[in-house]
């Protein structure tokens, strides 16, 4: 049977032999193609919008068809919207629509129709999920949280706000994965938006932010609605059946609490409240911090302290990763943001396409301890520094394994130059000032430690541990000491220990005592060696003056420090970060106070010193790049933008950081005058994630790209 599209049709079923409706003789083949199969909401029930499921002769596919039955000028623009956005938007936890998926039909002098047809998802959306179903799992409202990050992650970077996120526009797939659905309402985000500038009220109760009841909208008001489809799916409830206030929000976790494991739930329940927050101002800032948020979370579950934590099963669904920046080169952390990101980079090893293809992977299968298995090409690269000759550069990947490359055979491996010391991801690679040592450090919790020979080969020496233990800690950030302490070498670990280690020993030199013992963010010595300074998780920054008898500490009067770095050139100055974007700069010798800062008013990807240390250069989440002459302007009066947009690498040249490199999403990589901005060269790079001048001739640069290639750029 077919369904006649004429919506003032008195009977409009009809044999699917026919070709005319038998009541009023409209055509049942829709732009020769579309067969009504049948209507997908009850038809008296629809007075502007019907949907059905069609039958697309031409392509041989069901498909779901909006049609807009009356003449509404907001309903025409939403519907026009959709099938723009729809059309160009490109991502499996999208619905697709062709190019000529819009169409207008016009049935009668006085009729017509305005109608879209859009891919069908095969499923079961989340409201009739949790009805037949049950309230979720922690462990799956987290992974599905994940999953819609991802997506919206999508939409978000296409300056695109969804702005009717709920149950019944999210479709659970059969092989478990999440489509969003309904994007009429999508907005793109706009500076009369993003200024607070007035925009159409589309809203659901229960799920939209409050500043979309005053006619405002902004990316996070997709956070709110996420939030409060978590609380649905986790209750059973309707949000807009609990009460809630300005000043604790919505008041739901009480009951959930007690069924799903206690306390040690906390730290999800914690990020639905984050999300829900009545400002918009304090939800995460974007969907790349509320992703690095949820594998906070996800650490914080499966180390819950002092009772049994959740349990999150023997699988959890890994989502595609966003094509972020991959660890900055040289960098003495894993993640700038200090998150646990061990599945992350897990994520990027299994899935280096960002394609999620719907199956659960096994925990265990992935962190196993068996030995890591070197592929040529590489599967992706963590980290890559160059040995101080210039000669050869080491880089790593999540596939376990370390490559040394010989720059003067143009960077090809061989497989004797590709080892496997590890038996998970590793996670940073450096050589120490004298070249002589190659540091490695991993997800396995072992930090490797080989000696680079005069042959051009790696020597593997010791393998070092940060606690002797069936689950090791992954070790997550590491720096060597300057030249007149060259055998140390600094580690961190997810768990928050901090060892120094004599490397020429081999040995332990000392175990530092970091307050709260939080997951370490990043390391750096002094270039003396006297200092090192480091930032953990939810923490301040500390210096420790750690060869002293009591391994003091110096506490630096910053909130929730992300990373630090030491000026190169005056050991006496330190730089750090915060979450809220600020950057300051201290004398150690009286830290009393900051000597200089400028707020960033977003979140900090990374910060790096010029070597003759006047310039600072800071990379953000909104991907960003600036440049802070941090000595004429302390108080940021004035800052430079470097001129492309979406920043993914920045690099100082190694001698006097004359010239800087900058990677954009826009797949180019340009270098510039540090002086005064000017540009000297560019060059069109595929997904360029980092680079690194060569210490010796500064006239080269290594870039990486994201397939796991290595490159070399001789631009001038």
């Amino acid at each position: 049977m077919v369904y006649c599209i004429n919506p003032k049709c008195s009977n409009r079923l009809n044999d699917d032999r026919s070709k005319n409706c038998k009541t009023c003789e409209t055509p049942l083949l829709i732009q020769d193609r579309y067969q009504l199969i049948e209507p997908l909401r009850e038809l008296h029930k629809s007075p502007y919008i019907e949907v059905f499921e069609v039958y697309d002769l031409l392509q041989e596919k069901f498909r779901v068809l909006k049609v807009l039955k009356v003449s509404h000028a907001v309903l025409l623009e939403l519907l026009k919207r959709e099938a723009k956005v729809l059309t160009w938007l490109n991502h499996p936890g999208v619905p697709k629509v062709d190019v000529d998926g819009f169409f207008t039909l016009r049935l009668q002098k006085t009729l017509q129709l305005h109608c879209l047809a859009v891919e069908k998802i095969e499923g079961q959306d989340l409201e009739k999920w949790l009805q037949k179903q049950g309230i979720l799992s922690p462990n799956l409202a987290l992974a599905w949280l994940r999953q819609i990050t991802e997506i919206l992650d999508r939409v978000h970077h296409e300056k695109l706000i969804h702005r009717d996120i709920k149950p019944a526009n999210i479709i659970r797939k059969s092989d478990g994965s999440l489509v969003l659905i309904d994007f009429g309402a999508v907005r793109q985000v706009t500076e009369t938006v993003l200024g607070g500038g007035d925009v159409t009220s589309i809203l659901t109760p229960g799920y939209a932010a409050p500043e979309q009841y005053k006619g405002k909208i902004y990316p996070q008001s997709d956070f709110f609605a996420l939030g409060r489809t978590c609380v649905h799916l986790l209750t059973g409830q309707h949000p807009s059946g609990f009460q809630e206030d300005k000043e604790n929000g919505l008041i739901w976790r009480h009951q959930i609490a007690q069924e799903m494991g206690g306390t040690s739930i906390n730290p999800l329940l914690d990020f639905i409240d984050e999300l829900m927050a009545y400002s918009w101002k304090k939800r995460p800032a974007n969907t790349r911090v509320l992703l690095k948020r949820l594998e906070q979370v996800h650490y914080k579950l499966i180390h819950a302290p002092d009772e049994q934590p959740v349990t999150l099963g023997k699988t959890m669904p890994l989502p595609p990763q966003p094509r972020d920046k991959i660890s900055r080169v040289r960098s003495r952390v894993l993640s700038p943001y200090g998150l646990s990101i061990a599945s992350f980079l897990l994520a990027i090893a299994l899935f280096p396409l960002g394609i999620w293809v719907g199956r659960q992977i096994e925990w265990q299968e992935v962190f196993s301890d068996s030995p890591g298995v070197c592929r040529l090409p590489a599967a992706d690269v963590t980290a890559m520094d160059f040995s101080p000759t210039g000669s050869h550069l080491v880089s790593t990947s999540s596939d376990a394994s370390v490559r040394l490359l010989d720059v003067s055979q143009g960077l090809e491996a061989t497989e004797t130059d590709c080892q496997a010391f590890h038996s998970k991801s590793v996670v940073t690679a450096n050589f120490s000032p004298d070249g002589q040592y190659i540091a490695t450090t991993s997800l396995d919790g072992t930090i490797g430690i080989s000696e680079f020979q005069p042959s051009g080969q790696i020597q593997f020496l010791e393998s070092l541990e940060h606690r002797r233990h069936p689950t090791r800690p992954p070790v997550v950030a590491a720096a060597f000491a300057g030249s007149n302490n060259i055998q140390y070498l600094a580690t961190g670990s997810s768990d928050g220990s901090l060892k120094v280690w004599d490397i020429k020993q081999v040995r332990e030199e000392a175990s530092l005592n970091a307050p709260g013992r939080n997951y370490v963010t990043s390391i750096d010595f002094s270039r003396d060696g006297i200092y090192l300074a480091t930032t953990s998780l939810n923490n301040v920054p500390l210096v420790w003056q750690w060869q002293d008898d009591e391994q003091t500490a110096i506490a630096l009067p910053q909130n929730n420090a992300v990373t630090a770095a030491f000026n190169p050139a005056e050991d006496r100055y330190l730089a750090t970060a915060g979450a809220d974007g600020t950057i300051m700069v201290w004398d150690i010798e009286d830290p009393e106070e900051a000597i200089a800062q400028f707020n960033q008013n977003t979140q900090i990807q990374a910060l790096q010193f010029s070597p003759n240390g006047r310039y600072i250069a800071v990379t953000s989440f909104d991907d960003q790049a600036q440049l802070w002459d941090w000595q004429t302007y302390p108080e940021g009066q004035v800052t430079r933008r470097l001129a492309p947009q979406n920043v993914r690498a920045i690099a100082f040249t190694s001698r006097n950081g004359e010239h800087i490199a900058v990677a954009s999403a826009d797949d180019t990589v340009q270098i510039w005058q540090t002086e005064n901005l000017g540009n000297i060269a560019r060059r069109s790079s595929t997904e360029v994630t980092a680079v690194l001048f060569d210490p010796v001739n500064p006239d080269r640069l290594a870039m990486v790209t994201f397939n796991g290639a290595v490159e070399l750029w001789q631009w001038r």
